[in-house]
């Protein structure tokens, strides 16, 4: 009887142990690139100086992996990479190029959240030769994809900044962000055009102005670590017994 019974406890734990199909990862990746070859000034700034500056964040399972960030006083080709396991946060400022990546994934068992950032910002410091309006054309192209399992997003924009300077304090004359398609759909999605940066307050020779230009991707994935099942602990419990069979069967 007791064997009979072993026996039935063990085939009822190999028909509750559930099967272990392949899920799919939740996955997410934004990519920006600007233009800077095709960057349209219409004022004509004289540069008194220029920057560039890239930053790359990433995080996973909710430690995040040390900033990295260059600057330089200058257009040249920088650029900032921080790449943890499946996460990776990337910019670069090259001379006619700004690129941004932001890649993340969770699989629910290594990696169930990871997070990134890739930022790159460039400007300068300019005066002008007499009276003008101020105008900024960038051409963009931005490219996103999703796969959805439990949770993921992904944000894209790009933004522009014209300010007075006076010694170290700035007024802003204008300001825009460009804030891109971010809903939480499966699939893959692609934009490009050009932003047209318009001021309606006329520069002066007598004064000095800066202007910024902020290219930005982020992205985020996360997905729940697996719970153990009750036919585990059944399992558990189907081991024990056979343990015990065995030993009433050698005395």
């Amino acid at each position: 009887m007791l064997r009979q019974l072993g026996a039935g406890l063990i085939a009822a734990c190999v028909v509750l142990v559930p099967s272990t199909a392949a899920q799919a990862d939740a996955i997410s990746l934004a990519t920006g690139s600007i233009d800077w070859a095709q960057i349209a000034v219409q004022g004509v700034p004289v540069y008194t100086s220029q920057y560039t500056i890239a930053i790359g964040e990433a995080a996973r399972n909710g430690t995040a992996a040390a900033q990295v960030r260059h600057d330089l006083a200058s257009w040249s080709d920088v650029s900032a990479l921080n790449l943890l396991t499946d996460t990776k946060g990337y910019s670069e400022g090259a001379a006619n190029t700004l690129l941004v990546e932001a890649r993340t994934s969770a699989d629910g068992l290594v990696t169930w959240q990871s997070s990134a950032t890739g930022r790159v910002e460039r400007g300068a410091y300019f005066t002008v030769a007499g009276p003008t309006d101020f105008n900024l054309s960038v051409p963009y192209s931005f490219y996103r994809e999703l796969v959805m399992d439990t949770s993921v997003s992904v944000y894209p924009f790009v933004s522009l900044w014209l300010a007075e300077v006076d010694g170290s304090s700035y007024t802003t004359l204008a300001s825009r962000s460009f804030i891109f398609d971010k809903a939480n759909v499966s699939g893959t999605w692609t934009d490009a055009g050009v932003i047209t940066f318009e001021t309606d307050v006329s520069l002066v020779s007598s004064k000095a102005y800066t202007y910024n230009v902020v290219l930005f991707a982020a992205s985020s994935a996360s997905k729940a670590a697996p719970v153990p099942e009750p036919a585990t602990l059944l399992l558990v419990g189907g081991g024990l017994l056979a343990f015990r069979l065995r030993r009433a069967r050698g005395r």
